[in-house]
């Protein structure tokens, strides 16, 4: 059954109600129809008959505004409009349940994770469901679109987005991300991890990549142009690799013993090896003689590294003599404390054999000085004869003149 009044009945009813000094009802089997012939607002309103400072409300239907559903608050001659409902609005536009759930356009609010509030759209094609904020300065949106996932946009810019693979993307230009993790920017894309602890000695972990598999991690440096990097993690062959992307070579790679390998020069203002007697053992003598022989029979030649320029050029020995003429090395690299050891022990050895030679000198040299002495001294001795043998001769001279002048 329709109960319908016409303005002037209603109020005559209403008003008889209202002024009961009983509790009242009005009981209607399905609903009043309150109608305004002129088609303008026709409403309810809910005085609390108090002071005109209290708040007074009205739930009225605006013919001069589409027909909309509006509830108003007044007080005094001012007035809100905390609530309206436009006429056009589809079937279960707001819908809250027994269990106190907010349903925005779905009767089923809740969704997988229980929340309270869920915004469905089943409108066609791809538009977004979302919520938006405005606080008068800035407009923030929560939504999700199909194709795009979930997002998070500030008025016109999207600045986070979840696709349906769980893809993230933070930034404008990342509405499609293209990974896990995509952070983009028109300008800067800085990723910052800080630790605000400053106070604390325990160590941190800021930032780690973890690879459950024994496949190669890589951590990739992408310019434009071809000046890209890649750090790689192999465990298959525990190697941690530096590459150059487009060369397919390690430009760099670090083992798990520590060894370290470049593909160019290493240019630095200082080279410190390990050469403690601590770090080391199985010590033996070495001949440095032998050493400088060895040396002098070591093939050297001018020569300059496939890689390199064909202006460069260097000056040394093979690996592959240096193994076969000392017995050290792969065949392919020679180690910097090989190089100089075997420099030193035959520095050393030319060293000896210079002394030997200079000993020898001086003993030739002294024996030469001894027989010198010995000529002169006898050269001495035969002249101090050969004076004695004269004067005695000028002696018999003098006195057979002498004999002759008497005469």
């Amino acid at each position: 059954m329709k109960a319908r009044f016409n303005r002037t009945a209603l109020c005559c009813v209403l008003s008889s109600l209202l002024y009961s000094t009983t509790a009242f009802s009005l009981e209607v089997d399905d609903f009043i129809d309150i109608r305004d012939t002129n088609q303008s607002r026709t409403g309810i309103g809910l005085d609390n008959g108090q002071s005109a400072a209290d708040r007074d409300w009205t739930i009225y239907n605006n013919a001069y505004n589409g027909n909309e559903l509006a509830i108003t608050s007044f007080i005094g001659s001012a007035f809100t409009i905390p609530f309206v409902l436009d006429s056009g609005a589809p079937t279960g536009s707001l819908y809250i349940t027994t269990a106190g759930r907010l349903g925005v356009r779905t009767s089923t609010p809740g969704g997988p994770l229980g929340s309270n509030v869920s915004v469905s759209n089943s409108g066609p094609g791809t538009a977004p469901s979302s919520i938006h904020f405005n606080n008068g300065v800035e407009n923030w949106t929560f939504g999700s679109q199909i194709g795009l996932g979930a997002f998070i946009a500030k008025g016109s810019n999207s600045l986070l987005n979840v696709n349906s693979q769980g893809d993230v993307g933070i930034s404008p230009g990342t509405s499609g991300p293209d990974a896990r993790l995509h952070v983009g920017g028109t300008n800067d894309a800085k990723v910052l991890v800080k630790n605000i602890d400053g106070g604390s000695t325990s160590d941190k972990f800021m930032f780690e990549l973890s690879n459950a598999s024994r496949a190669k991690v890589r951590f990739a440096i992408v310019s434009d142009g071809d000046n890209s990097w890649s750090f790689d993690n192999n465990p298959r062959n525990n190697q941690f690799t530096i590459s150059k992307v487009g060369t397919l070579q390690n430009e760099f790679a670090l083992t798990q013993d520590g060894n370290g390998t470049f593909r160019g020069s290493v240019t630095a203002t200082g080279f410190n090896t390990v050469s403690s007697r601590e770090a080391k053992t199985a010590f033996a003598n070495v001949d440095s003689q032998d050493v400088l022989a060895r040396v002098a029979a070591l093939p050297v030649s001018e020569w300059r590294y496939k890689v390199e320029d064909k202006s460069a050029k260097h000056v040394g020995p093979m690996a592959e003599d240096f193994q076969q003429v000392f017995g050290l090395g792969d065949g392919k690299t020679i180690s910097m404390v090989d190089a100089s050891g075997i420099a030193l022990a035959a520095i050393q050895g030319l060293k000896q054999e210079k002394d030997r030679q200079l000993a020898q000198k001086d003993a030739e040299i002294a024996a030469l000085k001894g027989e010198l002495h010995a000529l002169r001294a006898a050269q001495e001795e035969r002249m101090m004869e050969l004076e004695l043998a004269l004067g005695e001769v000028l002696r018999q001279q003098s006195a057979e003149v002498q004999v002759g002048s008497t005469r």
